[in-house]
């Protein structure tokens, strides 16, 4: 697996140019020769630094003078990412576009909120406001902090306010990942040369 971190946005990039770079810069790793599959997501697995994390409304609960709800690590990523990654989806689909209203979810987050099964399809609240999202997918393991342990996530489609951050191009290699690393930098400079990769 070949990483690209970049930031089109410490360019002065907005939202929508922002995803029209990553558009662009996609289409053309996915274009290389020995590139199997390409995905983006907002932080990938073991990056330094904090976990952004979203609060989970529990089942049929209301997170209003209650201190019953819990903020989660998420991570906002592009449809076929989990293809990409390797990372098995036990029941369900992944992403097939950007539909705001879906959410995947690891094995732990499922048995964390609905520890007698039963997750997939179920309606859960997100978010300081609640926002309705409907379970599509849960992973198999996935580790995201350390080799070592699964905590429990969740992830949401990439979205528009998403550009306006860092963000990382994952690409699965058929060969050495190492062969395509110059590669995927200059198809990022063929976009913009401006963009740090």
């Amino acid at each position: 697996v070949v990483l690209a971190d970049f930031s089109p946005a410490a360019n002065g990039y907005d939202a929508d140019k922002s995803q029209r770079f990553v558009g662009q810069f996609a289409a053309r790793v996915r274009a290389l020769p020995g590139v199997a599959d390409v995905a983006v997501v907002d932080r990938a697995p073991f990056f330094i630094g904090y976990d952004e994390t979203t609060t989970v409304w529990p089942p049929g609960t209301s997170c209003e003078g209650t201190d019953e709800c819990r903020d989660y690590p998420a991570y906002a990523v592009s449809p076929g990412y989990f293809a990409t990654m390797g990372i098995s989806i036990a029941e369900g689909r992944e992403f097939s576009s950007g539909a705001a209203a879906e959410v995947l979810i690891n094995g732990s987050l499922a048995r964390a909120l609905w520890p007698g099964g039963d997750a997939l399809g179920q309606s859960l609240r997100i978010g300081p406001k609640g926002d309705r999202v409907t379970v599509i997918g849960i992973t198999g393991p996935t580790r995201t902090r350390g080799l070592d342990r699964e905590q429990p996530v969740l992830f949401v489609p990439l979205a528009r306010p998403h550009h306006e951050k860092a963000l990382t191009l994952v690409a699965r290699t058929a060969g050495p990942p190492a062969a395509l690393v110059r590669s995927v930098r200059g198809a990022a400079q063929a976009v913009d040369p401006n963009v740090a990769v």
